[in-house]
This record gives structure tokens, sequence and C-alpha cells, in this order.
């Protein structure tokens, strides 16, 4: 199985290779496929002969979705060679309007309910991301620092709305906390700019991407973790799990997959009011039940595991 769409997560590649190494070779897998530019919407006779040609030995075809047209060429040519189940797993929305897999594999009961993927055919089913919490527990004992840290950890782009962050950042009275954005995108300029404007430059602190063990140290330190997206194609958000992994409580709108896990006053603050002020006083209310939230959040965690995720896809093969 091989994961490559170009937004899609290539580490649940490597575990579940890892779990099952000769069914991942004869069964689980992606061949590569042009461009939709390079083929516009018509591939040669030669590049279906080849691609039906690469099937060969596979029984079952299973993709993540790229929302391209190379989608639906894959799915047609891999009928054309016979191969009997075909499964594609949604690490975003938004799928070809043309594709027809027989098998959807949701990383959230909220994505099954969005409405480009409820159109699709076939069955559809939810296979929760896991976290890899092995690499987390490296900073279980990392202790707070003395000062409240708020956290935001995700791509600076506008679907994860890291801008009401940064105006909840103005809505929060308080000399005793610091803030800081953990991520990189598109977005980081412009959100620096906005922190100028609205004062509050030197409250916050911007990391850029984080790599290996120094994002879970960086997120030990934080109180609580905000994700104030509110787009509904937010499929699941695995740091949110891997922030509960460390104890962190979640204060967030629900949006989307955010809504299969976060409960309210378990291990996090379920806001209602979309707006900075909203955030603010939910930021509040968790700090004051930070000590409940976290064991809740930690409970939380644990029913996300790498090894639970990879059974659900080895299923498949039997």
């Amino acid at each position: 199985m091989r994961f490559d769409a170009p937004i899609s997560d290539e580490t649940n590649e490597f575990h579940i290779r890892d779990a099952d190494e000769a069914n991942f070779r004869r069964i689980w897998w992606r061949p590569a496929a042009p461009s939709t530019a390079s083929m516009k919407k018509s591939p040669s006779l030669d590049l279906i002969h080849r691609m039906v040609g690469a099937f060969e030995g596979a029984d079952i075809l299973f993709f993540a979705n790229s929302k391209e047209f190379t989608d639906v060429l894959l799915v047609e040519t891999a009928r054309l060679a016979g191969i009997g189940r075909i499964i594609m797993d949604l690490p975003n929305t938004d799928p070809h309007p043309e594709i027809s897999p027989d098998i959807v594999v949701a990383p959230s009961r909220a994505t099954l309910r969005e409405t480009s993927v409820k159109r699709l055919a076939g069955a559809k089913m939810v296979i929760y991301p896991g976290a890899d919490l092995d690499r987390f527990a490296i900073a279980q004992n990392v202790r707070l620092p003395p000062r409240c840290v708020i956290g935001f950890v995700a791509r600076l782009e506008p679907e994860k709305s890291a801008g009401l962050f940064i105006d909840m950042v103005t809505k929060l009275h308080t000399t005793a906390c610091d803030f800081v954005i953990v991520g990189d995108g598109s977005m980081f300029s412009s959100l620096r700019m906005l922190a100028r404007k609205l004062g509050v430059q030197h409250k916050i602190h911007f990391t850029g991407m984080l790599h290996g063990d120094a994002l879970p140290f960086m997120m030990a330190r934080m109180y609580v973790i905000v994700n104030p997206s509110t787009s509904e194609t937010e499929t699941f958000c695995i740091v949110n799990i891997e922030a509960m992994a460390l104890g962190i409580p979640l204060v967030s709108f629900g949006a989307g997959g955010v809504s299969d896990y976060l409960e309210h006053g378990v291990n996090g603050i379920l806001v209602d009011e979309v707006s900075g002020h909203g955030l603010a006083r939910g930021v509040q209310l968790a700090l004051k039940m930070r000590d409940v939230l976290s064991i809740g959040a930690r409970k939380t965690a644990r029913k996300f595991s790498l090894a639970s995720m990879t059974a659900k896809y080895l299923a498949f093969v039997e």
C-alpha cells in the first residue's frame, strides 16, 4: 500500500508494511500515475497497457484520494486488470466526481457525512488514524513551565484558522500566559503581520516547522492546545490526539472529524461561539479544569493507537 497522494500521510504505509511485509508487496500498493495535466483526460493505449501490466499479481488496490482524474484512471485500469477489490482511503475530502471505488475508508464519521463523500457509491467505513504514542512518550516527564503556555500546532493554511488563534490572544487579558504557533505554510508571513497589526507580536512565538523530538518536547510545555478550525473538511487532525497523549486538553469548535473524539468537560472544551472571544473563554475554562481534562485526554489518546489502526487495515487481506 502506498499513500502517495500529494497531501496524504505516508506514516501509515511504514507501519502496515512493517506488520505484514509479504501481503504488503502482494496486495496493497498504488503504482505511480502521471499528472492530470500530462494526460489531459486522454490516456494513451500504451499507458493503459503498462498500468494493467503493473497490476499483475495484485488482488486488492488500496490508494489514497488525490482529488485528481488520475484516481479515476487508476480505478478503471485496475478493473481492466481484474483486481477484485478497490479501496480508496480519504486523507482529505472532495474526491474526483467520476471516481467509483468498491470501498471508501474515512478517518472519521464526520468525513462520511461530508457532501462530496456522501455521493460516492460503494461501501463506506471508518478506520481512525493511529498516533505514534511511543514518539510522544519520550516527553511524558517534561515539567510544565511556571508560565502558562497556550499552543497551536498545524499547517499554516486558511482552513486551519490560525488567525482566530491570534484574535483569541487579544481577548485573553492576562500577562501570565505565553502563546506558541507551531507550523509552517503559505500564511506564515501574513499571520506574523496580523500579530503585529493587533499588537500581540511580543506575546506569540512562531516556531516554524518542528521535526523529530523537537515537536513532542515543545508540545509537552503546553498547558492547553487550541484547534480553531471551522472547516468541515477537517477529516481528523491527528495532532490533537498526540497532544492528548501528553495530557494536554483540547479547546476547539469541534469542526469536522474533531467531533468524533472531543468530549466537552472530559478531554477538552467544546466552544460553541465561533470567535476569538469564544476561544478565550474556552481556554480559561480548560485551565481551571486542567487536572481533570488531562486525565481524560490521556485515556482518549490510548484509543487511537497505531496497533489498532494497523489491525483494521490488515483485516482487508483476511
